[in-house]
C-alpha cells in the first residue's frame, strides 16, 4: 500500500509539468477544429467490488474525429465528495501508463490522495483507457 501512495504522490505531483498547453493562436485556427462529440450521460451505481465507491460505463466515440462512427464503452469509477451539499466539482485522476487502471488506482489509493478538506468538496473520479480492464 505505501508503494501505492508514493506511487500516486508522485504522479499527482508531476501532473503540472506534463500537462500540455494550447496556445490562442493553435486554439483559434479553423484547421484545428474537429466535429464535437455528444457528452455521455452518466448513471452512477455502487460499485459490486468497492462499496464506498460508484461505478458506470460511457459510452464514446472511438474516434473523435468522427464523432457519430464507431463508439466503445469506458469504465468509470468515483469516490463521492464526503460532503455533497458543500461540492464544487471532481477531480479526474489518470495513474499513467501504459496499461494502468485509472479505476483500479482511484479505488485502491483515491482515499489516501487528499486531505480531508479536499474530499470533502470533490468527487475523486477514474477511468480506464480503452482497452485497459473494464
Amino acid at each position: 500500500m505505501k508503494r501505492y501512495v508514493a506511487l500516486a504522490v508522485a504522479l499527482c505531483l508531476s501532473v503540472g509539468v506534463l500537462t500540455p498547453t494550447v496556445s490562442a493562436e493553435s486554439a483559434s485556427d479553423p484547421g484545428l477544429e474537429t466535429a464535437r462529440a455528444r457528452v455521455p450521460r452518466l448513471d452512477w451505481r455502487q460499485c459490486k467490488s468497492a462499496k464506498r465507491f460508484e461505478c458506470t460505463k460511457a459510452r464514446v466515440p472511438l474516434d473523435y474525429d468522427d464523432p457519430d462512427g464507431p463508439t466503445i464503452r469506458l469504465a468509470l469509477t468515483r469516490l463521492p465528495a464526503s460532503k455533497p451539499a458543500r461540492r464544487v466539482g471532481s477531480i479526474f485522476l489518470n495513474p499513467g501508463g501504459p496499461g494502468g487502471s485509472g479505476v483500479g488506482f482511484v479505488q485502491a489509493v483515491g482515499r489516501f490522495l487528499y486531505s480531508d478538506t479536499v474530499r470533502a468538496r470533490y468527487d475523486l473520479v477514474g477511468f480506464d483507457p480503452r482497452g485497459i480492464a473494464g
